[in-house]
Order: C-alpha cells, then structure tokens, then sequence
C-alpha cells in the first residue's frame, strides 16, 4: 500500500508506536460495502441502447481492452495521489493522524462513489439510471454521517474534523 510506506517514510506512529495505517480494517470493509456495493448493484440497472447489436468478443481477446485499463490505471494513480496527498499535507497544518485518516477515509469513500460515473461511460454513453443517483447519493450522506454520527464514528475510530478539513476533502474529490 502506497500510504503505509508514505506513514513509514513519515516517521507517522500510532500511540502505541507502532506504523500509522492510514485507514483500519473496518474502515476498508465500510468503503467496500457503502461505496463499492451499492454502485456496483445499480450499475447493473444500466440501459444501453444497442449494446447488444454488437458481435461477441472473440474467445482469445483479453479481458479489459486498452481504453478500459487507460481508465483503471490512470482514475487509479490519481486517486492514490490524492489521498496521499492528504495523508502528507493534514498533519504539516497541525492536525493529528486520527483526524488525518479520519480524512482520507472520507475521500477514499467518496471517490470511490464519484467513480462510479465516468467508469460507467468508458466505451459508451448510457441512458440516466436512477437507481445509480439513489445509490451514489445514499451513500454519499452515510458518509458524511460518519462523521458526524458518535455511535457511527465511535464504530469507525473516527475524529470531529472541521471545514478547511472538508474543503480540502472536497477538492481532492473534484480533482479526481
């Protein structure tokens, strides 16, 4: 992982000092289900006209085609780039390490359901889908309650951050 080198290389330490991780294992299992589950589930809903009036690939041609991977490795690298970003930046202005992976969680969240729009329209331009604003939306605002919620919080071992934090979170998702 780029940002557990980037905690190491940081000299970022836990208060129990061992290395910082930027985000824990249930904040990882979060984002799994809020911003990859439901997206994905809509996507399914996708209305694309004349899709199927293509002839079938043939059985020996790879998986992904190249504008597919363009779009993985570069979405990839630049939301990596901006989640360490944040991971460098946050803690140089003052604030700690939890409010620090409080914030990357966040952004990691919400890219990733930002994603969910332009991953959708890399060899064609599908019809509106509902479901996928419902889903993108919903998950968005269990996001921000994350935040904001103690029992969510408590669950998730997330900090209070305040509106330059947000400002900046906001950003980097329009970045990506």
């Amino acid at each position: 992982m780029m940002g557990l080198g980037v905690s190491y290389l940081m000299g970022y330490q836990e208060v129990a000092g061992g290395i910082f991780l930027h985000l824990t294992a249930v904040q990882l299992l979060w984002i799994n289900v809020i911003a990859d589950g439901p997206p994905a589930l809509a996507l399914a809903l996708d209305r694309n006209p004349g899709v199927m009036q293509h002839c079938p690939q043939p059985a020996n041609s790879p998986l992904l085609d190249a504008v597919s991977l363009r779009f993985i490795v570069t979405t990839g690298v630049i939301k990596a780039l901006a989640g360490v970003a944040l991971l460098v930046a946050l803690p140089q202005f003052g604030y700690s390490l939890e409010q620090t992976r409080t914030a990357v969680f966040v952004f990691e969240a919400l890219a990733q359901l930002a994603f969910a729009y332009p991953a959708r329209r890399v060899s064609v331009v599908p019809l509106p889908n509902l479901a996928l604003h419902a889903a993108v939306l919903l998950g968005g605002g269990l996001q921000i309650a994350t935040v904001y919620v103690p029992g969510l919080r408590g669950l998730l071992g997330l900090e209070m951050i305040d509106a330059p934090v947000w400002a900046a979170i906001t950003v980097a998702v329009l970045l990506c």
